[in-house]
């Protein structure tokens, strides 16, 4: 259990350092999907 639980915070911690690059994919798959609605931003 406590190993499982290390691996979650392990990458956990590992996805938080990518947020950016993560908001960076979905704003690109966004504006390719919807277009018209990212134009507002």
């Amino acid at each position: 259990m406590d190993r499982l639980k290390d691996t979650l915070i392990t990458s956990f911690y590992m996805m938080s350092g990518r947020v950016e690059d993560i908001k960076e994919i979905a704003s690109l798959i966004m504006k390719k999907e919807k277009p018209k609605e990212v134009s507002r931003e």
